[in-house]
């Protein structure tokens, strides 16, 4: 294996307004299956719902997530400044505030990342189709992982912190929620760095027009 330094993994995700369903379940999950040494970040955006506080106030007491609140809510711009939260972090995971989160996704991340040709992994959503990009090229790991050369999405993906530093981070969009991930994959590609897709693991989202129509988010 390429790069045997240890690696601690820290979460990020943002969440705003009346989504307090997405992360109620994203936090169940990510408590029951993350490692404990695992950090997570949530950054709130202004303005919120009360079901929305209320959740806040019923997960703020766990010792691995940290509420960061922000007064307006500048949709996925506000990445570059969340980030900025948490110490001796070498691994950066992106996640949506709708994911569910698989139990050894931290291990997983860890052993792609290691090898330090890859800028840009992701876990991808049970179900869905994964775009192959590149040549298709698929890279085996000693632990029996295969990652497959493809569009990498947000909603569970991560990155070296190294990685995002010399690369001058995911940067800000035209509008609140122009795709990070995709910005993100275009730097790394461009700096000749690898990108994929972990094909033996998978996770769920929330259907999430469903839950808009029924909440109104």
């Amino acid at each position: 294996m390429v790069g045997e330094e240890a690696m601690s993994v820290t979460c990020y995700a943002l969440t705003h307004g009346n989504r307090w369903h997405f992360l109620r379940d994203m936090l169940e999950s990510f408590i029951e299956n993350a490692l404990p040494e695992t950090q997570l970040f949530v950054g709130v955006q202004f303005p919120i719902s009360p079901e929305m506080d209320y959740t806040i106030k019923a997960f703020e007491y766990q010792p691995n997530v940290t509420f960061v609140m922000f007064s307006e809510n500048i949709g996925l711009n506000r990445y570059p400044e969340l980030l900025k939260y948490g110490e001796f972090v070498s691994t950066i995971v992106d996640m949506d505030d709708d994911a569910i989160i698989p139990a050894g996704f931290e291990k997983a991340f860890e052993s792609v990342l290691a090898d330090k040709r890859f800028g840009w992994v992701g876990i991808p959503v049970k179900g869905a189709d994964i775009m192959l990009t590149g040549k298709h090229r698929e890279w085996k790991f000693e632990n029996r992982l295969t990652v497959i050369e493809s569009a990498v999405g947000g909603g569970l993906a991560a990155t070296r912190r190294d990685t995002y530093d010399m690369l001058g981070g995911f940067g800000l969009g035209k509008t609140l929620f122009d795709p990070e991930d995709a910005r993100y994959q275009r730097k790394c590609v461009n700096a000749d760095y690898l990108c994929g897709n972990i094909k033996e693991l998978t996770h769920e989202h929330h259907n999430s027009w469903q839950w808009q129509i029924k909440y109104g988010t």
